[in-house]
């Protein structure tokens, strides 16, 4: 059965803006009041008057333009939050109308949905009304009804949605004229009327609005899918200095973030903390984690000991989480039966290192494609996109950890020492290069001592000496 949500925002123009209470606001349009807070309304000012009329009636009005780019943003950011709810969504006239039909099992039943998607919108601190209904037109309509949660289904959509004005529908003002003149103004009046008489006697963009309302024609509609970014916003109730009290807004983020990522089927190394102050500026704190599964756990840890390091400039009024490079789970592969973890995941280390100290403090290990083993090997930045890119099978005999330089060792009656004496249990592995320049020529032997520590030793077949390189763990 198709069941359709809408969420209708009453006061978005200005709540795209600002969500201040305590001051009266108003957004204007061509010179005229579109959207009043609660204090601007309680100074007696409504939508329509003319600017100079609801300055008159409160001298302290804050005045704002509407802005079409907020706007967007708004709805873009409540549809990625509302895709991990359902797949199925669309915007229409500032508004959401989600298909919730077919999720509901996922939440349990109707209640707990509702539950889910009117506490994160009172979290937001928009004014939302709620239509429910069998078709996405009726939804929208149903949600214009008095009360806050508004249902319609197959049996009583009729009788729901006739009441309603029609001049709801904005967009088809020529019509609803004529309508009017002729003593039409509710949805019950056309209802009652025969759909071929509606055809003949007006516009045909109008009565398909109809035929999709009551579910005599489908509507086909292209659903929103997210863009490869997430972004949402928490707004404090005042101005934060202290950073512990940002914690809990910290953690409802990152939950927000490990729906979105399980919805999706991605994952992400990367995520930026956005500060907000009240002056407008913003402050990044970017995360990055080597694990490439990295959960809420993860995140929750990196983001607090890096926080402990952020120095603010002014007191934060609103905290944001944006996240834009994803990968789809299905190009990795993933065990299965995953093994418990005696210790801690040595990505899980690094990312502390780097949270901690800051990738320019961290060096790490790298390979060369040479064949003499004090070449191969070298240091460099954390983010050097070549470490451990070319290390192959073939030197899987070798310590990966070399000695500075080669130390020489002590060799009597046809015995090698090196603090203690040494018994050769592999090899040889002959190296030979550099015979344009310095010629090298070694054979390369794995020895033991009596206490099972195992060396990388070799003899300088030029000069018979025998040397210690590296170690084995």
């Amino acid at each position: 059965m198709s069941l359709w949500l809408c969420l209708r925002f009453e006061n978005f123009f200005l709540q795209s803006l600002s969500l201040e209470e305590d001051t009266p606001m108003a957004v204007f349009q061509d010179q005229r009041i579109i959207s009043i807070n609660n204090h601007a309304f309680f100074s007696g000012i409504k939508k329509g008057l003319l600017i100079e009329e609801a300055q008159a009636l409160n001298s302290n009005l804050q005045l704002l333009k509407r802005n079409k780019s907020a706007e967007k943003k708004c709805l873009e950011e409540l549809c990625l939050w509302a895709y991990s709810i359902t797949p199925r969504l669309n915007i229409w006239h500032n508004s959401l109308r989600l298909e919730i039909g077919g999720c509901l099992k996922l939440f349990g039943d109707l209640n707990n949905l509702l539950s889910t998607i009117d506490e994160k919108i009172m979290d937001i601190g928009y004014d939302v009304r709620y239509g429910m209904a069998p078709t996405a037109a009726a939804s929208w309509l149903i949600s214009h009804r008095e009360r806050k949660f508004n249902i319609a289904f197959n049996s009583n959509l009729k009788e729901r949605i006739s009441p309603l004005p029609l001049n709801l529908l904005g967009n088809f003002n020529p019509t609803i004229n004529k309508l009017n003149l002729s003593g039409l103004n509710t949805f019950g009046d056309i209802i009652k009327i025969p759909s071929q008489d509606l055809k003949i006697r007006f516009e045909g963009s109008f009565i398909e609005f109809i035929e999709y309302t009551l579910g005599r024609r489908e509507e086909i509609f292209n659903d929103y899918y997210p863009k490869h970014t997430f972004l949402e916003q928490q707004w404090f109730d005042y101005s934060v200095r202290n950073k512990n009290e940002m914690i809990s807004s910290i953690e409802r983020l990152l939950a927000s973030l490990n729906v979105f990522l399980s919805k999706m089927q991605v994952y992400t190394n990367k995520i930026c903390w956005l500060f907000h102050s009240a002056g407008g500026d913003v402050e990044e704190l970017i995360i990055q984690s080597t694990s490439c599964c990295a959960n809420y756990t993860i995140w929750h840890r990196l983001t607090l000991i890096k926080l402990e390091n952020q120095i603010f400039k002014t007191a934060v009024e609103g905290l944001s989480l944006r996240c834009e490079n994803f990968i789809s789970i299905s190009s990795r592969n993933f065990d299965f039966f995953p093994q418990a973890e005696t210790q801690e995941p040595r990505e899980d280390l690094l990312d502390k290192l780097r949270s901690r100290l800051h990738s320019k403090n961290i060096r790490r290990l790298g390979c060369r494609d040479e064949h003499v083993p004090e070449y191969a090997v070298y240091t460099a930045a954390d983010d050097d996109s070549r470490l451990l890119s070319n290390i192959k099978n073939e030197f899987n005999e070798r310590p990966f950890w070399l000695l500075p330089k080669p130390q020489q060792l002590k060799h009597h009656e046809k015995k090698l020492y090196w603090k203690d004496e040494l018994h050769l249990i592999s090899g040889p592995e002959r190296i030979e290069d550099n015979w344009w320049s310095k010629p090298i020529s070694r054979d390369y032997y794995i020895a033991k001592n009596i206490y099972g520590d195992h060396y990388w030793i070799f003899c300088n077949r030029r000069t018979k000496r025998w040397y210690i390189q590296g170690i084995f763990p």
